[in-house]
C-alpha cells in the first residue's frame, strides 16, 4: 500500500540519520535535506517545497536526487488529488504541488485532467500509479552520502 511504502521511507530515512557519522551530518547539503525529511515526516508539504525550491544544492547528485524528489513529491500528490476529489480550485492544487497555478494548469492538463474555471477536474489514476524513486537514484544518494563519510 503506497501510505505503507511513504511510511517506510520516512523510518528509513530517520534511522539513516541516525547511522550517519557527525562530519556527514555537518554538511550544509545534508542538514537540508533532513529538514526536508522532517517537513515531510510532519505534512509540512508546502514548507517542504519551499525549502527544496529555495536552496542552492551544489552538488550535482544532490541536485538530481532533488529534483527527483520534487517530481515523486507532485506525483503522488496528482495521485491522491485525483482518486479523493471530483474537482479541486487551482490554487488548492497549486499550494499542494509546489507549483504555480499556471504550470499547474499546465501539468494536470497533461495528465488528462479538464479546467473550468478556476476548478480542475482530476481523471482517476490506476491503483499503483505514480512515479517511483529507481534503484539508482537510490544509488546516487547512497553514493553521495558515502562520500561525505570519508571527508
Amino acid at each position: 500500500e503506497p501510505s505503507e511504502t511513504l511510511n517506510s521511507r520516512r523510518v528509513n530515512a530517520r534511522w539513516l540519520w541516525e547511522r550517519l557519522p557527525e562530519a556527514a551530518k555537518a554538511d550544509e547539503e545534508m542538514k537540508r535535506i533532513w529538514e526536508v525529511v522532517k517537513l515531510l515526516w510532519n505534512q509540512q508539504v508546502a514548507a517542504a517545497y519551499s525549502l527544496l525550491l529555495s536552496s542552492a544544492w551544489t552538488d550535482p547528485a544532490v541536485r538530481s536526487i532533488v529534483i527527483l524528489l520534487l517530481e515523486d513529491l507532485r506525483s503522488r500528490k496528482l495521485q491522491l488529488i485525483a482518486n479523493s476529489h471530483s474537482s479541486i480550485g487551482v490554487a488548492y492544487c497549486a499550494q499542494m504541488m509546489g507549483l504555480s497555478e499556471e504550470e499547474t494548469v499546465t501539468r494536470c492538463k497533461k495528465e488528462g485532467w479538464e479546467t473550468e474555471g478556476a476548478f480542475l477536474k482530476p481523471c482517476k489514476y490506476a491503483a499503483g500509479g505514480g512515479s517511483m524513486i529507481h534503484s539508482e537514484q537510490l544509488q546516487a544518494l547512497t553514493d553521495y552520502v558515502c562520500a561525505l563519510d570519508t571527508q
